[in-house]
């Protein structure tokens, strides 16, 4: 959060305690007084800051830094006050207490550290950074006025053969099955991964470029948009020699004309199309693309040409990419990849001797394991492992294993020095710029995203979803001021946020997709990690423990820690200097636990994967009263704690990958309780709890957004989920599930007859609390997603998929019944995703599904043999809007597709160990990417790469990632 951000919410709470204060404690003039006069003398701070940013001014960091603990200290001094409650909701612990002198005391102390800050402040202020490159500036300065580029020779470059021959091979003449039409290939990857060195050896390959007649290079970022085009038509060359002999005598005339003074106007898009001429192949490459230029005109000047022409563009930004791409016939996406390790090592040693003048006899034998030191950390980004490498030189020729260590723990210096024009960090000069300097153009809120995910380990993924509820949690999101949000448009501000940090190569979705720009997981690469961490520390935002290094800033307080794969940490035990008492947010990985007892102000707790999690150390955690987000996922947590349902500040309780079975039903009714993961049987369920649970939500005090996983194989816990779905007007998604099947046994396939008892609640409590939810007129109540596993009891859910209303994600696991037939199906309005497991239905009558004429992603499951033997048809029209289609089986049923049916696909699964052809797959006019189940075979991979050779696209074919 944005320090003066910080500031006005640390003064809310303060006129909140001010409030209670007035009304609870005597002697409460002092302590009123002293709060209210805080909270002026803040406002004066404030106010000083906003005339100065309105003269283009900002606060020097180490002002900012004074300010952020003055606030942290103020929020940490008031919420040290109080534990929540039932009563206002909050009770002051400093009631009845003889604890009010030492409380004046504390704020006088602060309200003379205000006034000091405010007679520094004037002096505190330094001119706000010009933006440097980037999406933040309109257009570059022309080519004319930077130096001259030097690109690196290909005999220079490592591991470049393999993407070189993929898109080489998109290139020729009798690849490409529809001739005629102009197609784009667009290269994809961060700063530094070796994107314009592929795409300047392709410009420069005689053997790539002889099928074209001209051929053009233009550096994107050099002209403003509008100018692109006329850019591509001045560096037209033909790639014969005669060709280029006759051009540069017209440019001799031209320049003749320029002194003259008779240089023609600039091209329009007319004349462009003129220029040209439809009977020849042009090969045009774009590079350092960053923003949305003036394709259409672009476009247009190829209208007439039926040659085959090629635009081959190299971009950060994914979206641009498929912008280009996507939706055109012929065009392909190429996602640089990391070097391995041999090729890490190679590029490594070629530079360390490159400017060396000794022979070959005097080098020193560079050691893989040393070398590893550092090539680890640079994650087979080329830029990284030059940078290093020409670093490592400047210490001289034989480098030791403690030369390596130390330039592998300076590399976070190395990337947040400002100063790369000086001896130590030169090395890193282009490094910097292509990679730290865009942190410099995002906006505050944008900053504090990018640095909470320092966090993470290096390589760890996390889920879009779990960082998005921590950011909230944190309070660290994109803001307006004074402007109240509900939580809706929070959650996607910073799913936006998010979007922009992908969408610029900061923070890579995982796995990359390129037919969409939604990603369920994301990590940092090595070395962006590198310097958030750094910046993270330096300004107290963050501290870190890997394994046997802490690292934390001397000048205040540790507020979130991350302990990752360290015995620093256990128990009592700390690293020397480190004060846990005012800690707000602690991950952990693959560590010990430590003791809360000190930790009263954590609101962030994030034990995913760890072991040692007893009953005691539960206890202790159910213990912080001010906890907001609890993750136990995947740890060995055995069950939950009563005093769980005593969290009046919970929102965020995730216990996903435990054996954590029982859940207090007093957690549902949590005043602050937003999303609830797991798979609970609820517990104390008596009447006076069921009473009190129908009184909670039909009083709409409720916040659920995401009910997930509570089971509802008796009747107490369905009647409850039914009145949560009836009532809850907050809550998006449900997920319910049958802890037990029946004992009574059905055919998987036919359609039960009702049943008396609990197990008919599904079709007459769930299902048509469900129906009524979804077409409820209050927009409100709008439900997103249903997802229900049945557990082998016998019901006709199928049927619900012809329920119109708010519903866009429906997930059935064992859901029985007849589908809906055909004009049932096309009313549907909403539904854009369906997952359907072990339905019991045949592949000819899935196929149905096609008339779902807004589903976007469909996922079809089935662990009975035989069901899958009849051919899934699709036929003209068929899944419009379908992006994502998935089969999971053991074997892949016969799949038709028919000319026009799924225009938009752009992803096939196949996880399925036994494969069958697929016929018309040349007809997916949009396929970008095909995955095979983890374990199919290389020979098997290869097969499939041959079979969709002939495809328009050349989908991209891989296994399934683990």
């Amino acid at each position: 959060m944005e320090v003066i951000s910080l500031i006005k919410s640390v003064m809310g709470c303060m006129k909140t305690l001010a409030d209670l204060i007035e009304e609870n404690i005597e002697r409460r003039d002092s302590l009123a007084v002293g709060l209210i006069s805080m909270k002026n003398n803040l406002q004066i701070l404030i106010d000083v800051e906003g005339r100065f940013k309105r003269k283009q001014l900002q606060l020097a960091p180490g002002m900012q830094l004074q300010l952020q603990e003055l606030a942290f200290d103020i929020d940490d001094f008031i919420q040290a006050l109080w534990v929540p409650g039932p009563c206002r909701s909050f009770f002051l612990a400093a009631v009845g207490l003889d604890s009010c002198p030492q409380l004046i005391q504390l704020i006088g102390d602060f309200k003379d550290r205000i006034k000091s800050l405010i007679e520094e402040l004037p002096k505190s202020f330094e001119p706000m950074p010009r933006p440097t490159g980037g999406t933040s500036t309109l257009a570059s300065p022309p080519s004319s006025t930077r130096a001259p580029i030097s690109y690196a020779q290909e005999v220079d470059l490592v591991g470049i053969q393999a993407p070189k021959m993929e898109i080489k091979e998109l290139l020729s003449p009798h690849v490409e099955p529809n001739r005629g039409r102009l197609s784009v290939i667009s290269i994809i990857g961060c700063s530094g991964s070796g994107k314009t060195a592929l795409a300047r050896t392709l410009y420069e390959d005689d053997a790539v470029t002889k099928d074209f007649h001209y051929k053009a290079w233009v550096v994107a970022s050099d002209h403003i948009p509008a100018g692109i085009l006329n850019k591509i038509l001045e560096e037209v060359i033909p790639t014969s020699l005669i060709g280029r002999i006759s051009q540069a005598l017209q440019r001799f005339l031209n320049m003749i004309l320029r002194v003259v003074r008779l240089s023609p106007a600039p091209w329009s898009t007319s004349k462009a199309v003129q220029h040209f001429r439809k009977d020849k192949r042009y090969l045009v490459f774009v590079d350092d693309v960053e923003r949305v230029t003036p394709w259409k005109d672009i476009s247009n000047a190829f209208r007439g040409n039926v040659m085959d022409s090629r635009i081959i563009l190299s971009t950060i930004v994914p979206s641009v990419a498929r912008a280009r791409s996507c939706g055109r016939p012929g065009s392909y996406m190429y996602t640089m990849k990391g070097l391995d390790e041999e090729n890490s090592r190679r590029l490594f040693r070629a530079k360390f001797w490159q400017d060396d003048a000794y022979s070959a006899e005097d080098e020193f034998d560079l050691r893989d394991n040393d070398v590893d030191i550092i090539t680890k950390k640079c994650d087979g980004l080329p830029m990284a492992l030059i940078s290093t490498a020409k670093y490592l030189r400047q210490k001289g020729p034989d480098p030791t294993i403690k030369d390596f260590k130390q330039v592998s723990q300076e590399l976070r210096d190395c990337l947040a020095c400002r100063e790369t024009s000086s001896e130590d960090f030169s090395a890193f000069a282009e490094m910097r710029r292509a990679l730290v300097e865009p942190y410099e153009n995002l906006k505050h809120g944008e900053k504090e995203c990018l640095l909470y995910v320092s966090i993470l380990s290096h390589g760890h993924q996390t889920t879009t979803n779990s960082l998005v509820r921590r950011l909230i949690a944190e309070g660290l999101l994109p803001r307006d001021d004074d402007v109240a949000k509900d939580q809706q448009l929070i959650v996607g501000d910073v799913r936006e946020c998010l979007r922009k940090l992908m969408d610029h190569s900061m923070i890579e979705p995982v796995p990359i997709r390129n037919y969409t720009n939604v990603a369920k997981r994301c990590r940092v690469h090595s070395i962006m990690l590198e310097f958030t961490i750094k910046i993270a520390v330096s300004r107290n935002f963050t501290s870190l423990i890997h394994e046997d290094k802490a690292l934390h800033s001397r000048t205040g307080k540790v507020r979130r820690l991350t302990v990752q794969s360290s015995s620093l940490v256990r128990g009592t035990t700390r690293p020397e200097g480190m004060d846990l008492s005012v800690l707000r947010s602690l991950a952990i990985f693959n560590s010990r636990i430590l003791d809360f007892e000190e930790c009263k102000l954590v609101r962030i707790l994030d034990l995913e994967g760890c072991t040692g999690l007893t009953k005691e150390v539960l206890g202790n955690i159910c213990g912080l009263l001010l906890l907001r987000f609890l993750s136990l996922r995947n740890s060995d947590t055995k069950e939950l704690p009563e005093n769980v349902k005593e969290l009046q500040c919970l929102e965020t309780l995730d216990t996903r990958g435990t054996v954590v079975e029982k859940l207090p039903v007093e957690v549902i009714m949590l005043p602050r309780i937003a999303y609830l993961f797991g798979k609970f049987e609820l517990t104390n369920v008596d009447n006076k709890n069921r009473d009190k649970v129908a009184k909670f939500f039909s009083e709409k005090r409720s916040q659920l957004h995401t009910l997930g996983g509570i089971s509802v194989h008796k009747t107490p816990c369905l009647e409850i989920v039914v009145d949560v779905v009836q009532h809850a007007t907050k809550l998006k998604k449900v997920k319910v599930w049958y802890k037990e099947a029946p004992s009574s046994t059905v055919p998987a396939t036919s359609i039960p007859e009702p049943i008396p008892g609990d197990r008919n609640l599904v079709h007459t409590g769930l299902e048509s609390t469900l129906k009524k939810r979804s077409i409820d007129s209050d927009p409100s109540m709008d439900l997103d997603s249903v997802s229900v596993d049945f557990n082998g009891v016998p019901n006709a859910f199928l049927d619900f998929l012809k329920t119109g209303g708010t519903i866009s994600a429906i997930k059935l696991r064992q859901g029985l019944g007849s589908l809906p037939k055909p004009a049932e199906l096309k009313q549907v309005s909403n539904l854009k995703k369906l997952h359907l497991f072990s339905t019991g239905r045949k592949s000819e009558e899935l196929s149905e599904l096609q008339h779902l004429h807004c589903l976007q992603y469909l996922k079809l499951a089935e662990d009975v043999d035989g069901l899958w033997n009849h051919v899934f048809h699709v036929k003209a029209g068929g899944f419009e809007s379908l992006v994502w289609l998935c089969f999971q089986s053991s074997k892949l049923p016969p799949i038709l597709i028919d000319e026009g049916a799924m225009n938009l696909l752009g992803s096939l699964e196949l996880l399925c160990p036994v494969l069958r052809g697929v016929s018309g797959i040349t007809h997916l006019s949009n396929l970008s990417e095909l995955i095979l189940h983890r374990y199919a075979t290389d020979d098997t991979v290869k097969g499939w790469k041959k079979f969709v050779e002939g495809h328009i696209n050349r989908p991209y074919v891989e296994k399934k990632h683990a």
